[in-house]
């Protein structure tokens, strides 16, 4: 047999059992990675909509504030 071929080969072989590692070890629990990657991701959309509904009333409540300073000052 030439050394090349079973060079080749074994090299084949090689990643071909790596390959069966890494799907049957390695990424056994990735279905649960994205589920929580999906479940973080809405929280972060609820949190991101929560932050604007507050600047939204933070910016209501300080013009209120000024219009008060006004006509306490005035």
């Amino acid at each position: 047999m030439n050394i090349w071929i079973a060079f080749a080969g074994g090299i084949i072989l090689g990643w071909v059992i790596e390959w069966v590692i890494d799907w049957l070890y390695w990424r056994r629990g990735i279905e649960g990675f994205y589920a929580t990657e999906s479940e973080l991701r809405s929280e972060l959309q609820i949190a991101q909509q929560q932050q604007a509904e507050s600047a939204a009333a933070l910016s209501g409540l300080q013009g209120e504030l000024q219009k008060t300073q006004v006509i306490r000052s005035g």
